[in-house]
């Protein structure tokens, strides 16, 4: 293999990232043709031939295939081109200026998910002028839409070019590699993420003059059963996945409270009390239950008028293999109002199980993190999340999602808020763990 300057190769990733997120494709609208377009160019000149799916005339998919001796079956390296809008003014500095400061690029996307489009364009450039044998296709593709929901994205790419997309395995977005005091503590690589579903729940009133009050007011009977439905526990359930996950969290920190109640969540004896107490943490509550949380209350239209009805909508995240059906008739015995009208929307790939952890993909993913990370603790991760890994992992594609760069938990949090930013130096190195992951699954 060739020897790699990662440094050199990280700063030219961190150029490409910059001009990437000078494109505004905040969805909606999306309008992710021009940054398209700019990884045609950018690949046409490395002597690739990308090609450009487009679902409507500003709506853009992009796919570059390099080629393998097909020993194995195509890898996909996945990102998406779209992101979530910004409130300007509550920024630093310009969220599509892609400024530079004190070690850290700044911008919308430079985490979810230009970053890791920059990233592995940056790596099919290595390998394209590096001339790197591989034993299996790779397919870089970046879609449009994920931010909402994928339909214009990878669901019609599914539908529309399958022939295109066709392959074993996918490195995604997803997981996360955990930076503490300087140092990587952890990489979790998703392999299941919750399945979303949007409820809605409808009271009909008596409308009138609201000088007489009437019993069946709309908004005070959807109120106590939105009550009801809060005071209702989900059960707390486990899978394989967040078995591992709670196996790594006991690795992680063995003498704290929190390292022994996930070492024994499962204990015959105090299995069930070590799960109440994890769940009083609210990311590992959502992991161990099916979760409910109210979004949008809809109601009246004037001041003086009693409403004709009462709507809102739960956004509800359902653990993977549960089925809609069950959960929402849960929730009618919970609310114990025959008048409440519940229904749902389809979640995205329902039903979908995790991808196996026995997968040479995510095996080389773990030895990589290892390798680029000596002393860190890996493991699989389940997302409260969606990402389009969902649509592909119910396509047959067995799914892995990392967020290659480390970041600390302040910086996690700045994706989808204000003054997002990757470390220049978290990028180098989530370049080296991702080569790192090609040379054991697709370099020849």
């Amino acid at each position: 293999m060739p020897a790699i300057n990662f440094t050199r190769a990280g700063e030219e990733g961190i150029k490409i990232l910059a001009d990437v997120i000078r494109i505004n494709t905040v969805n909606p609208p999306g309008d992710e043709l021009p940054a398209a377009l700019f990884y045609k160019k950018l690949f046409e000149e490395a002597g690739l031939k990308p090609e450009i799916l487009k679902p409507s005339e500003t709506r853009a998919n992009l796919i570059v295939r390099l080629k393998g001796k097909g020993t194995a079956g195509p890898l996909i390296l996945l990102s998406h081109l779209d992101v979530v809008g910004v409130e300007k003014e509550k920024w630093k500095y310009d969220p599509f200026g892609a400024a530079v400061d004190d070690g850290f690029l700044y911008g919308r996307g430079a985490i979810d998910d230009k970053g890791m489009g920059a990233l592995f364009a940056e790596l099919v450039l290595l390998i394209v002028r590096h001339k790197i044998p591989l034993n299996r296709d790779i397919l870089y593709v970046a879609c449009a839409d994920e931010e909402a929901g994928g339909k214009l994205g990878i669901s019609w790419l599914i539908e529309n070019h399958r022939d295109k997309i066709a392959a074993e395995a996918a490195i995604n977005e997803g997981g996360r590699v955990k930076l503490n005091n300087g140092r990587v503590e952890y990489v979790a690589i998703q392999t299941a993420e919750k399945v979303p579903y949007n409820v809605q729940l409808k009271v009909k009133g008596t409308p009138g003059h609201a000088s007489i009050p009437l019993p069946d007011n709309a908004i005070f009977r959807l109120a106590r059963a939105l009550t009801k439905i809060e005071e209702y526990k989900t059960p707390l359930k486990l899978n394989d996945t967040t078995r591992a996950v709670f196996k790594g969290v006991a690795e992680l920190d063995p003498d704290s409270p929190t390292g022994f109640f996930a070492r024994n969540v499962e204990e015959p004896l105090i299995g069930a009390f070590a799960r109440e107490q994890l769940a009083k943490h609210p990311h590992f509550n959502s992991i161990l239950r099916n979760s409910i949380a109210p979004t949008i209350f809809k109601s009246g239209i004037r001041e003086n008028v009693l409403p004709s009805e009462a709507e809102a909508t739960l956004n509800c995240r359902l653990l993977p293999g549960e089925k809609i059906e069950d959960f929402v008739a849960d929730l009618r015995r919970a609310a114990a109002d025959a008048t409440v009208e519940i229904s749902y929307r389809q979640g995205k790939a329902a039903g979908v199980l995790p991808s196996p952890s026995s997968h040479e993909v995510f095996q080389a993913l773990f030895r990589s993190a290892v390798k680029t990370w000596p002393g860190a603790k890996v493991f699989p991760f389940m997302s409260t999340g969606a990402t389009d890994s969902a649509e592909l992992r119910a396509s047959g594609v067995a799914c892995y999602g990392i967020l290659p760069f480390p970041l600390t938990e302040a910086d996690e949090a700045r994706m989808h808020g204000h003054d997002e930013r990757v470390p220049l130096k978290s990028f180098s190195e989530g370049l080296t763990f991702i080569y790192h992951t090609l040379e054991e699954t697709a370099f020849a």
